[in-house]
C-alpha cells in the first residue's frame, strides 16, 4: 500500500502497481468478509 501511495505522489514505484492493487483488493475482501461474518453472528450487539 505504501508503494501505491508513493507512486501516486512521486511517480516512483519499487513494486509493480498491479501487485500493489491486488494486495489492497485482497485485504479489502478479507476484512469485508470478516465484518460481515461478525455482523451475521450478532455477538456483542444489543437487541
Amino acid at each position: 500500500m505504501l508503494s501505491g501511495f508513493r507512486y501516486g505522489f512521486l511517480g516512483i514505484n519499487d513494486v509493480p502497481l498491479v501487485f500493489t492493487l491486488s494486495v489492497l483488493i485482497a485485504f479489502i475482501v478479507v476484512f469485508y468478509l470478516l465484518a460481515w461474518t461478525l455482523i451475521q453472528r450478532g455477538r456483542g450487539l444489543r437487541t
